[in-house]
């Protein structure tokens, strides 16, 4: 009897396989009639031609006498930029506001559960159009831009100084890394009291300082007006500032609330031990109850990141060039429609699971 059950079902199984199988073969089949029937070559031999069309933002060189490849190569890098600073963010600010939810301040608390309500139930889609009409309807012309501190702010973006050579940007920013990692290392094991206050002052003032000296040693660009634009510095486009904003706050939001649920789960026999010892409110949530509320939390969050990085496609709506829009912009030009749609799939399929598992390893090993 358990031989005819098991035979039958593997009967079963092999002819779902055969039906899915010849059912994706009929339409792969159905599809390179329809192809050959309008003259369109299938492949990815397209990728080689010149893209004949620029590109307004890209952290490579690129013109439009470069190739496909090339321009689907700077949506990509120009959709990991936002992700990577999406997601740091969009956490950083989840932290704040998912602390001031538990927050026996009830101005604080109101504010947090303001914030989360409002944005949490409005479109992401309207919130981009939000900052996008925002910087460009509202901030001032180039001609009448705000300045303060060296930085321009204007409707076509966000300018500010940088040094003139690219070698010492990154030796800059190389050093401010090191610089808050020594800090962090001071302030954690040199400091016993205040120790998260004493990183953000040493920190604020570490960076100040590096700025002063680098400024003095090496030559720095400016932004200044010339004629109708700006030029000199670096700019971050309205496109840019308008998406950063809308997923950062967007997703902010949800991770706010996973956050403060994460807190709100741990028992609270761990606050009255915490106190027990001498801990204050800040040491409490730092040492104990923090740590042990993203072992909870984590799953969730890793959403979220997955979230963000996926929703960062809606920036063909305002214009952003990432890797939908120039694949959008590559497909109205070659026809490649199934290739570049598999790309598209193909490119946020692996960063997902990039992220999933990167995010899973550091997950296992905070338990361990």
């Amino acid at each position: 009897m358990n031989i005819n059950k098991k035979l039958s079902s593997k009967i079963f199984s092999a002819a779902i396989l055969i039906i899915v199988l010849g059912s994706f073969y009929s339409l792969f089949s159905q599809l390179q009639h329809n192809l050959s029937a309008q003259n369109v070559a299938t492949g990815f031999g397209f990728l080689e031609y010149e893209a004949g069309f620029e590109i307004s933002e890209s952290m490579i060189s690129y013109d439009s006498f470069d190739t496909y490849k090339k321009a689907l190569t700077v949506g990509f890098f120009n959709t990991l930029k936002m992700a990577a600073v999406g997601c740091a963010f969009s956490f950083l600010l989840g932290l704040i506001f998912g602390v001031m939810g538990i927050s026996k301040k009830h101005a604080l608390k109101n504010f947090s559960e303001t914030y989360i309500n409002i944005t949490r139930n409005i479109p992401l889609l309207l919130q981009l159009f939000f900052w996008y009409a925002l910087f460009t309807d509202i901030f001032p012309s180039v001609r009448n831009a705000h300045s303060f501190f060296g930085i321009l702010l204007s409707n076509r973006g966000f300018y500010f100084p940088v040094f003139s050579s690219s070698v010492v940007n990154y030796l800059f920013a190389f050093s401010i890394v090191l610089l808050n990692l020594g800090i962090f290392y001071f302030s954690l094991v040199k400091i016993k009291k205040y120790k998260g206050l004493s990183f953000i002052l040493l920190s604020i003032v570490g960076v100040v300082g590096c700025i002063f000296i680098f400024s003095i040693i090496f030559p720095v660009s400016a932004p200044k007006l010339q004629g109708f634009n700006i030029s000199g510095g670096k700019s971050l486009s309205p496109e840019f500032c308008s998406l950063f904003l809308g997923l950062t706050i967007y997703t902010g939001a949800f991770m706010a609330e996973i956050i403060r649920s994460g807190i709100l789960a741990i028992d609270k026999g761990q606050w009255e031990a915490g106190r027990s010892i001498g801990l204050n409110d800040y040491q409490l949530l730092r040492y104990v109850i923090i740590p042990q509320s993203f072992k909870v939390s984590l799953p969730p969050l890793i959403s979220q990141f997955l979230n963000l990085t996926k929703n960062s496609s809606l920036a063909v709506a305002i214009g952003y060039p990432d890797f939908v829009s120039i694949a959008n912009t590559s497909m109205n030009q070659t026809g490649q429609a199934i290739e570049l749609v598999g790309l598209i799939m193909a490119m946020y399929l692996s960063l997902s699971l990039l992220s999933s598992g990167v995010l899973n390893f550091f997950g296992r090993s905070s338990r361990a």
